[in-house]
């Protein structure tokens, strides 16, 4: 058989099995960031308590559409005090970096590092206002892989694409964390820290009932 026979056989081939894989990728869900109730995070974290809820900027409410922020400053028993912010999103664009937005509201930074905290890469930074001087800690947590395909070729391709994504571009959840920037704050910032650990797990483990309407298709 001459080998141009074959031509037909192949393309055949080839477009059997780019319609597999574009019904089968159409189906792979892309991660997005799941809406956490952030609303029903504790008030009492081990011996810190939790003053009044702070309201959100009507700027930052417009400029994120999708985030839920809930901030409040917590007090320790001997006085410490610390900011925590908690922000959730259902896009990664609402996902902010204080790195943009301190510096657009007059703060000048320094002193940034990368850290980690309970496995997640963090930042730490001073942020510097006229006389006020602050330590900020961030970071992204809260990562929820797509649904597995049931299709063993489909899960094969969403194996080897999920390689390639970045684990932390679609994540649930954004910490902030501000303090004084001075031997006594960071102390304060280190036990703060270490007692959310218990109830940031929780929170990151309760995925509410809009979630799944959040994961959209994976066109090819």
């Amino acid at each position: 058989m001459p080998k141009s026979s074959f031509l037909p056989v192949i393309a055949s081939a080839m477009i059997l099995t780019a319609a597999g894989a574009n019904y089968g990728l159409g189906k792979l869900d892309v991660p997005k960031p799941h809406r956490l109730p952030v609303e029903t995070f504790p008030t009492k974290v081990g011996t810190w308590t939790g003053g009044p809820l702070r309201e959100v900027d009507i700027d930052i409410a417009r400029a994120l559409p999708t985030a839920k922020i809930v901030e409040r400053v917590y007090t320790s028993a001997t006085g410490e005090q610390v900011d925590l912010m908690l922000l959730t999103a259902t896009e990664d664009e609402d996902m902010h970096s204080p790195q943009a937005c301190f510096p657009s509201q007059g703060w000048t930074l320094s002193n940034i590092q990368a850290v980690q905290v309970d496995g997640d890469p963090a930042t730490q930074m001073s942020a510097q206002l006229g006389d006020q001087r602050q330590a900020v800690l961030y970071w992204l947590t809260g990562y929820f892989p797509p649904t597995i395909p049931s299709n063993p070729f489909v899960r094969h391709v969403a194996d080897a694409r999920g390689k390639y994504l970045n684990r932390y571009k679609n994540m649930s959840l954004f910490v902030r964390m501000i303090t004084s920037d001075d031997p006594r704050g960071h102390k304060a910032l280190a036990d703060f820290t270490l007692a959310l650990k218990e109830p940031l797990g929780k929170l990151k483990a309760t995925v509410s009932s809009d979630s799944k309407s959040h994961q959209t298709p994976f066109k090819f």
